[in-house]
């Protein structure tokens, strides 16, 4: 293990390499402005900093490693000795986070009212960083404080707390240290294979260095004190207890937190739980600890990472080396060596942070019994154990507000102030100087975002004693401190510098603070500071002598009672690691699956995350170009937690899309598959009841050819609407439609791979608390086309109940043929595959592998205008066909019987569905910004792939649209809203109409907004492009960064309307602007930063495209493949 950490923890050789460095450095008189210190393992290079209101300048060193990374065979083991550097070292950059998920870093900045510096994450993180005042040398022997961050052994950074103003005000110096987290913190196998305590030990490697090396920067190694708040106190007051920590520090300051609290401590059960199902992911014996270590060792961070958010009970353990026994253990039997410390709650632990995220109905209710089944239900606590606390916290309190004030300090006496004033009581009875606080100031900067009966909640006093006021760099620890709160600050800077210095608080100028005797005196920490006697003296009593939530020396609990820590472990990881304890669980008609909960901002209830849910048996070998199959039932816990591949398509286009489209701030990570049959499903139901919550069913866009569910993230869509968003994949271009137009290969393999995901969602989402009566299918582009092929299939019959086709429907052209033969042709000759007859065809195709067919479709250039060629023999799109299944007869007589699936539905379209990203991606001539007419009936002609239009009729179109200028920009840009027109619009409208005619409730829309996520490359020109309304619909302004107040408007507007009706067939709700029905009048609603009614939306185009190609298709030349047109 690490005994050698208490001795000299030397690596071989640096002793040598430390003296060259002395030389070098003498040699080449470094500059003075860019600071330089040496250590044992090489030199180090910092800069200068100043601190507001100081005139003392501040050396900082970023990212000094006290350890080898942790990486390879050092993952779950002790750490090892830094190698060391030659020359200078770079200390200017903050060292990346130890691996977790930083999701805490986006939600804590604007919630605690701090500012982070950008960090990254990796494995590679036994890093710490050091502020010293310029002045100090080597001889100095400042005073040396090490910080351990908080987090919850979940979460945290050295690098969010800078210790520039207390080093310049102090004349301390201030180290911040990491150290392992989670899952690569804790794991133990419980035998000498993997005892544990990693993050313990690298903390213990990090005192080791600074006794090694402080002395080179101004530090006394004789005078160390630690301190740390929430984990990062806990870590204190375990290393106090640790045989391995003696003679590292020798004074200690635990802020909110001590090694007793009961989330410490998990039972061999719960541990050997997790053993279990690692051991089921790694296929070996949960008693294999050998195998079990080498396959985890062999797993990626990112999978390591996953797996930590879903084991629970990796924490604290007794490992006889750093830990001997049970901290309480020793406490009472005064085994460890005692030194003066400080020990101190804020007055309200349990104010704001942890009860909003977990019990929010508490600030929300007035009534008392709803807040009483809220904190029940949140807490999971038992009948018994209930009449206990609510007769001790309860009993006489009438008023929401007082139940709200009494249910908050229930929660902090349990899990932070009992068990800090119970160690405080043992290491006073031990001999050591104690000193106690109660930080009571509400900080001034949450006067407009907490109630105003919060008082100083956690973490609140860490911006104090690190005098976040003063600092100016790029870590930001207190917004608008009051004067009063600076004084505050400097105040409480001085007793822990004064403390760090002699081990006593007190000093000139302070208010006395007396020791935490028998008469357990202690200063209560506000403007205004003064002194308390016994504080929370009747909680104690209660704590731990009624409930026993820790062991009482002077009397045995009440029998009877159960244990509080059977319920307490259900909920404390939550509390402290800022996320549900058990990731959510959920039984399919094939197997059980695993999710993930993600918080969104403004709501309390995170949303239950699961991804790459398999809906049918992978596509491969013979069930390449056949209907899908159910997928194969597992009998293990399925890992539902990654993104699944896209379907196979062109990597670069597919990225491309997935860009301009996704509403995340960050795009993912994609990969492609023919194994790709696969759904995500975002709940925000309570998945221990059985909700009925509306479904919405994403069908995706890419002209069937390339796209992927995963682009589109329904975390704010469900969250804010409370529905559940599922979101499917579909196989695409020749695995998806290749059609040789008879019983070899009918084709439309994509829209059967929708109705088998609609059929998924029918056996099994009401375990993900949604009600499968109640489906709206919703999709953009050929995603809209693929709801609207869906509204008029008989294989969907009863699978949805609602529809939504945005800007695109079954009367596209460009997605929508009879037939395809001739495609199928070309992709065979391509393949270099006989084209006798469609069974050769066929079988050929389907011996050829993934990549063979993906640079067939690379040949087949889909997406691309061909200039050169006869358009009519052009191939950009693999379209839906008339295959006398999915669709049993062509779309005119389907629609003429009037005999499909009448559903309420919502069609739209954009302002400007042709502006800028279909012509840029299909490569139109358009580049100068102009057109002449000739030019222009050309490019129409060379578009017929698109709209169907024959060449005889170019001129009469180009000249309806583009005749009434001679501008070329016009003309520009007149075409392309020609295009539009034909492509979506006029199509749009008359499907509208239709579905309107066969009596079901229709509902129109024109999206007329530019969105300001535009790529700066999309003219200013073009308002709302192809694909723009998808950032509202999905909630792109509550997750990019940036969006202005009235989009953020707009998208809760759009979200609220689409929800509206997938609730009840009805767009309209209260404080939404009035959307009328689309009857004879054709109302319909423009929506926009100004969203209104209007009527008649492109009646004017409508008429005129239908006049003029009815009578073309009268004289029947050329054929045109889409007569309704």
């Amino acid at each position: 293990m690490l005994k050698q950490l208490s001795g000299k923890w030397v690596h071989p050789g640096q002793n040598l390499i430390w003296v060259v460095w002395v030389l070098a450095a003498a040699a080449k008189g470094l500059a003075a402005d860019a600071p330089t210190r040496n250590t044992r393992l090489g030199g180090l290079r910092g800069k200068q900093v100043s601190v507001l209101g100081s005139l003392t300048p501040v050396e900082v060193f970023l990212g000094i490693p006290f350890a080898a990374p942790p990486l390879g065979p050092l993952r779950f083991a002790a750490p090892q000795p830094a190698l060391p550097w030659s020359g200078f070292r770079e200390a200017t950059s903050y060292p990346n986070l130890c691996l977790q998920d930083t999701q805490w870093l986006i939600t804590n900045q604007p919630l605690l009212k701090v500012h982070y510096p950008h960090l990254r994450v990796s494995e590679d993180c036994l890093y710490l960083n050091i502020y010293t005042p310029a002045h100090a040398l080597p001889g100095s022997d400042l005073p040396v404080m090490v910080w351990f961050p908080g987090g919850g052994f979940e979460t945290g950074s050295a690098s969010i707390f800078d210790g520039s103003a207390l080093a310049a005000y102090e004349d301390v110096l201030i180290v911040t240290a990491q150290y392992r987290l989670g899952i690569l913190g804790f794991f133990n196998t419980g035998d000498q294979h993997a005892r544990g305590n990693w993050a313990f030990l690298d903390q213990v490697a990090a005192l080791t260095w600074v006794q090694e090396n402080i002395k080179f920067f101004g530090g006394n190694p004789g005078s160390v004190t630690i301190f740390g708040e929430s984990a990062g106190a806990i870590s204190v007051s375990s290393l106090v207890l640790s045989p391995m920590a003696n003679g590292l520090f020798h004074k200690a300051i635990m802020e909110s937190g001590v090694a007793i609290i009961p989330y410490m401590k998990a039972s061999a059960n719960e541990r050997d739980q997790d053993l279990q199902f690692l051991a089921e992911i790694c296929g070996c014996s949960r008693k294999d600890s050998v195998g079990l270590l080498r396959c985890l060792r062999a797993k990626s961070s990112a999978e390591l990472l996953s797996l930590s958010q879903k084991t629970k009970f990796f924490t604290r353990v007794i490992d006889g080396h750093f830990l001997l026994e049970e901290p309480q253990d020793l406490l009472i039997q005064k085994a460890f060596h005692p030194i003066p410390s400080i020990i101190g709650v804020n007055n309200q632990e349990c104010g704001y942070m942890i009860p909003m995220k977990e019990v929010p109905e508490i600030f929300q209710s007035s009534s008392k019994t709803r807040i009483f089944h809220a904190i029940r239900s949140a807490l999971h606590i038992p009948r018994s154990l209930w009449e206990v606390l609510t007769d001790e916290y309860l009993h006489d309190k009438h008023s929401a507000a007082e139940i709200q004030s009494s249910f908050l300090d229930l929660l902090g006496d349990m899990f932070f102030v009992v068990p800090s004033l119970v160690t405080a009581r043992y290491h006073r009875d031990a001999g050591a100087p104690v000193y106690c606080y109660e930080f009571q100031h509400r900080p001034h900067c949450f006067r407009d975002s907490r109630p105003a009966f919060v008082k100083a909640d956690h973490t609140d006093e860490v911006r104090f004693v690190f005098g976040g006021a003063f600092l100016e760099g790029d870590v930001g620890m207190f917004e608008g401190a009051t004067e009063e709160e600076k004084l505050l600050s400097r105040k409480i800077m001085k007793y822990w510098a004064h403390f760090a210095r002699t081990g006593n608080p007190n000093g000139e100028g302070l208010p006395l603070w007396p020791a935490y005797s028998q008469m357990e005196q202690y200063l209560q920490l506000d403007v205004n500071i003064t002194v308390g006697e016994r504080l929370k003296e009747r909680a104690v009593e209660f704590w731990t002598k009624t409930v026993p939530l820790t062991k009482s020396t002077s009397r045995a609990p009440i029998p009877g009672f159960p244990p509080p820590l059977t319920w307490l472990s259900l909920s404390l990881p939550f509390f402290f690691a800022g996320h549900l304890s058990s990731p959510p669980v959920v039984d399919t008609a094939s197997g059980k699956v695993l999710g993930k909960y993600i918080s969104v901002a403004g709501f309390a209830r995170p949303v239950a995350v699961f991804l790459g849910v398999p809906f049918a048996k992978p596509p491969l070998g013979s069930l390449r170009f056949a209907p899908p199959e159910p997928a194969e039932p597992w009998e293990f816990v399925k890992d539902a937690t990654s993104y699944p591949p896209m379907c196979s398509q062109d990597a670069v286009t597919g990225q491309v899309i997935s860009e301009l489209f996704t509403n995340r701030k960050e795009s993912i990570p994609l990969k492609f598959s023919e194994d790709c049959l696969y759904l995500n499903i975002y709940t925000p139901a309570d998945l221990t009841r059985k909700s009925r919550l509306p479904v919405m069913v994403w069908i995706h866009g890419g002209g069937l050819i390339v796209g992927g569910a995963s682009t589109y993230d329904g975390l704010v869509l469900s969250a804010h609407e409370d529905v559940v968003v599922v979101t499917i994949q579909y196989r695409l271009g020749i695995w998806g439609f290749f059609s040789t137009g008879d019983e070899h290969s009918r084709g439309n393999w994509g829209h059967l791979d929708q109705v088998a995901a609609l059929q998924w969602v029918q056996e099994n989402i009401a375990n993900f608390g949604g009600n499968p009566g109640s489906v709206t299918i919703f999709g953009e582009s050929a995603g809209g086309e693929s709801v609207s092929v869906l509204v008029l299939s008989p294989l969907a019959k009863n699978l949805f109940h609602r529809a939504i086709s945005e800007s695109g429907v079954a009367f596209t052209a460009l997605l929508v043929k009879n037939e395809s033969r001739s495609a199928a042709k070309q992709i065979a000759m391509f393949a270099g595959c006989k084209t006798t007859t469609s069974a050769v065809m066929v079988h050929c195709l389907r011996q050829k592998t993934e990549d063979e067919l993906l640079e067939i479709m690379l040949k087949m250039k889909f997406f691309v205008l061909d200039i050169l060629g006869d358009p009519r023999e052009s191939c950009p799109f693999l379209p839906t066909v008339v295959d006398g299944v999915f669709l049993p007869r062509p779309l005119e007589e389907i629609i003429a019987e009037k005999k499909f699936n009448t559903v309420p539905y919502i069609i739209g379209i954009n302002k400007q569905e042709f502006g800028w990203l279909i012509p840029t991606i299909m490569g139109y001539p358009l580049s100068e910004g102009k057109l002449d007419q000739k030019t222009a009936t050309s490019l129409l002609w060379k578009s017929y792939p698109l709209l169907a239009v024959p060449e005889a009729l170019t001129p009469v179109l180009t000249e309806e649209y583009l005749g009434g200028t001679e501008d070329p920009v016009k003309k520009k840009d007149l075409f392309l809203d020609m295009l539009g027109d034909g492509i979506f619009a006029v199509p749009s409208v008359k499907m509208a109409r239709h579905h309107r005619d066969a009596g079901a409730p229709t509902y129109m829309y024109e999206f007329q907004h530019r969105p300001s996520f535009s790529p700066e490359s999309k003219p200013m020109s073009v308002t709302a492009d192809h694909g723009d309304e998808l950032f509202s619909v999905f909630g792109a302004p509550f997750l990019k960064e940036g969006a202005p107040e009235d989009e953020v408007k707009l998208s809760k507007m759009v979200m609220r309307l689409w929800a509206n009706f997938a609730r009840n067939g009805d767009p309209n709700g209260e404080g939404l602007p009035l959307w009328p029905v689309y009857d004879q009048k054709e109302g319909y609603l423009q929506i926009g930063i100004t969203t209104q009614a209007a009527q008649k939306l492109k009646a004017k185009e409508v008429a005129f495209w239908t006049e003029v190609l009815s009578q073309e298709a009268a004289k029947k030349s050329p054929k045109l493949e889409h007569t309704e047109l």
